[in-house]
């Protein structure tokens, strides 16, 4: 098999998975298993939600830019595999920035209050890495 097909075939298993996401109900086993996402069902269907959403977009692209590269441009096909597989990443990041900041808008007596530095900069980039640390929110849980 060739990397065309290999490509063409695992965009398709992702959208299935982004599909299959849509009608998971906690679990656990399957899912986007974090604390935020594991504490409450509305958490969960809106952090799927959201997931099934943004993957099945960014599968489409890399599907649609591999169709489109795959007669005249071979060597094309393995960076837009490598730029879909980074920009998962980037957005499993973003999913758990998305479902921390749902559990601390809907439980804030559960969540420790923090103090933070003085400067802007650091105190918005101290919110963002709390918020994308999940054992952070773990460690919260049972405060």
């Amino acid at each position: 098999m060739n990397l065309y097909l290999i490509s063409i075939w695992i965009d398709g298993g992702i959208l299935l998975f982004s599909f299959i996401l849509l009608y998971v109900d906690r679990n656990p086993i399957f899912g986007f298993r974090i604390p935020a996402t594991l504490s409450d069902p509305e958490i969960w269907k809106k952090t799927h939600k959201k997931l099934a959403k943004i993957f099945s977009v960014s599968t489409f692209i890399n599907l649609f830019l591999v169709l489109l590269t795959h007669k005249c441009c071979y060597g094309y096909i393995k960076i837009f595999d490598a730029l879909l597989w980074f920009s998962f990443i980037l957005l499993l990041l973003y999913l758990i920035y998305y479902a921390n900041t749902l559990y601390e808008d809907k439980f804030p007596q559960k969540v420790k209050k923090v103090n933070f530095p003085k400067s802007p900069l650091l105190k918005k980039l101290s919110q963002i890495l709390r918020k994308l640390n999940p054992g952070f929110v773990k460690v919260q849980l049972w405060v």
